[in-house]
């Protein structure tokens, strides 16, 4: 009784996530695979859980979310910062990561618009 509710999310909620944005793309899952999270701070903090070894190098655009920086340092990775142009990050060759940190459309703080083929490109 003493409890905020269930730490995975609204059970209704979850399965809207399934039915809505899931399925018509006949994509599967589970209520088990969906997790709603309170914001972005602790989406990156349970996806650094998962996929983060000390050490892996993350690409960020320049300027980004500081917050997201102070949460892949506690797990001792190394961020590198990225410039952008209007259209996101300004690719370069050679650079790699174990992770790069990409927004579906709309980068922040510089509000860039992201084509469709550029999350392909990265």
């Amino acid at each position: 009784a003493l409890q905020y509710g269930n730490p995975m999310g609204i059970p209704d909620l979850r399965q809207a996530v399934i039915d809505r944005f899931l399925e018509p793309k006949e994509l599967k899952a589970t209520l088990e695979n969906i997790i709603i999270v309170a914001g972005g701070i602790e989406s990156l903090n349970l996806v650094s859980q998962l996929y983060l070894e000390p050490g892996d190098v993350i690409l960020v655009e320049s300027p980004t979310f500081v917050h997201a920086v102070q949460v892949f340092k506690m797990f001792q990775a190394r961020c590198i910062a990225c410039e952008t142009d209007d259209h996101g990050f300004v690719i370069e060759e050679g650079i790699s990561g174990t992770i790069c940190g990409l927004l579906k459309k709309v980068a922040t703080p510089n509000r860039a618009l992201h084509p469709r083929t550029y999350h392909h490109r990265i």
